[in-house]
């Protein structure tokens, strides 16, 4: 299964051609040494028409997902979310968690980072820091255990099942149920197990103490 991406790198200065892109570089190595076939690159000013005017003459190549860095944080010039936000017709808030926690593992710092990741048509559409660590752990966390490979294959009306076959999963799901992916039942995916409920006795480990009004998860 092969991919395709397009890379943006938001920056005044790298725009202006004061300073070296590094981040964006940096992404399009790590896409292609995953497999990714084409992976196509553009530079767009901290402006919001600049942004949207690179992002979506990145999206007229057809590519399955686009990576823009930089412009994510506090500063008074970081404005990537305001302007492609306004763009997204589904929000993955799935995968900007996934993002935070990888980096809030490192430092409290990524807690200002104010990342976006979301579908335009059948493209996915995630905003990274302009940091080249940030960069690094955020695709980590993407490409670890299939996460970006599940999302595109899902993206482009598949059913996941060559990613989770090349996990080896070997579970059979329970048709017309959906699990924790927030999809439907597919051959390969995990049927989630229902939780058992409190019990009253005593002797059960875990249970004791428990306030008789709490609610029992069923």
């Amino acid at each position: 299964m092969s991919f395709s991406a397009g890379v943006i790198t938001v920056s005044d200065s790298v725009h202006a051609g004061v300073n070296e892109d590094k981040s964006g570089p940096l992404i399009q190595d790590i896409l292609r040494t995953r497999g990714f076939e084409r992976v196509v690159s553009a530079v767009a000013s901290d402006d919001e028409e600049s942004i949207r005017a690179s992002l979506k003459l990145i999206l007229s190549l057809k590519v399955d997902c686009v990576f823009t860095t930089g412009g994510t944080g506090f500063g008074e010039r970081d404005i990537t979310p305001e302007a492609i936000s306004p763009l997204l017709e589904r929000q993955a808030p799935g995968l900007v968690h996934l993002l935070l926690s990888s980096s809030l593992k490192h430092t409290p710092l990524a807690a200002l980072s104010r990342q976006l990741a979301g579908t335009i048509g059948k493209t996915l559409v995630v905003t990274l820091p302009g940091s080249t660590k940030a960069v690094r752990e955020n695709l980590d966390a993407l490409l670890s255990n299939g996460v970006l490979d599940h999302a595109l294959d899902l993206i482009k009306g598949g059913s996941g099942k060559v990613v989770h076959a090349a996990l080896g999963s070997g579970h059979t799901p329970i048709v017309g149920q959906e699990h924790a992916c927030g999809h439907h039942h597919h051959p390969g995916c995990v049927a989630p197990k229902p939780r058992t409920a409190l019990s009253h006795d005593p002797s059960v480990p875990g249970t004791q103490d428990q306030p008789n009004n709490l609610p029992v998860a069923l």
